[in-house]
Parts: C-alpha cells; structure tokens; sequence
C-alpha cells in the first residue's frame, strides 16, 4: 500500500481530511475541485434497523443545533467517495476509543434499532468494528 496524502476539508467549522492517490501531484485547482467534490458528497446517515455503514475515517467533528447540546460526528469516505456523516451516540464513541480508531481506519456501524432499559428509558443499538489501516 502507497502512502497516503490528505487534504484537508473545513466547512461549518467541521474539519474533513480526504485521501488522495500519493502518487498524483496536487495542484491548487485540483486540491479545491477535491475539496468541492467531498463538500458536495456529505450526507448524513439515516438508518433504519439493520443497516449498515462502511467506510474509511476521515475525521471526527461535532454541530451545534439549537435544541441539543454539541453532537459529536464522524465522517466516513465510502469506496465510491461519497462522505457520510455518522452521528455518534455514547456507546459509539466509548467503541472508537476502545478500539484506538484513527484517520484512514476501516470502520463498520450496524443500527440494530431502539431497544429498552430496564429502568424503561430507550437507546439505539449500535454495534461497531474496527480495522486497522495497515502501512505498507
């Protein structure tokens, strides 16, 4: 495996680093088409129970919404490019650092539904895995 080379994304305060080919020299017209077409890709994953997410991690942010306190965000380079905004809950966040997840790490996130406590407060179950990029 080529090393990698990033560039760097920051729009709304969210800071997204794409890779890019090593081998392709960067120019400043195609580092900014690179970073209009990663702009342009982002959505947010809505899943329903049972989907699932694959991708590579690309940063981590959080927003602000008016209503809620900051939420934390990772965003996911899919194989076809596209970026995907996964909001992330307690137990994802506890997982990341369980599994010490990086930039350039492939990660796995399958929504299970909402489930119940004993206590009769409800939750979303997530499961998450990691791999580990390798640098060859």
């Amino acid at each position: 495996m080529r090393p990698q080379t990033f560039v760097t994304i920051k729009q709304d305060d969210h800071e997204l680093r794409t890779i890019v080919p090593s081998f392709t020299y960067i120019n400043k017209q195609d580092k900014q088409m690179i970073k209009n077409e990663a702009i342009n890709n982002m959505t947010y994953w809505q899943p329903s129970a049972g989907n699932t997410i694959v991708g590579i991690i690309q940063g981590i942010g959080a927003s602000n919404d008016v209503l809620y306190d900051e939420q934390k965000i990772l965003f996911l380079q899919k194989d076809s490019g596209a970026v995907v905004l996964v909001e992330l809950n307690r137990y994802l966040i506890h997982s990341l650092k369980l599994h010490n997840a990086a930039l350039g790490d492939l990660v796995t996130v399958t929504f299970h539904g909402k489930e119940q406590k004993t206590n009769g407060r409800s939750f979303n179950r997530y499961t998450l895995l990691v791999n580990k990029a390798t640098n060859l």
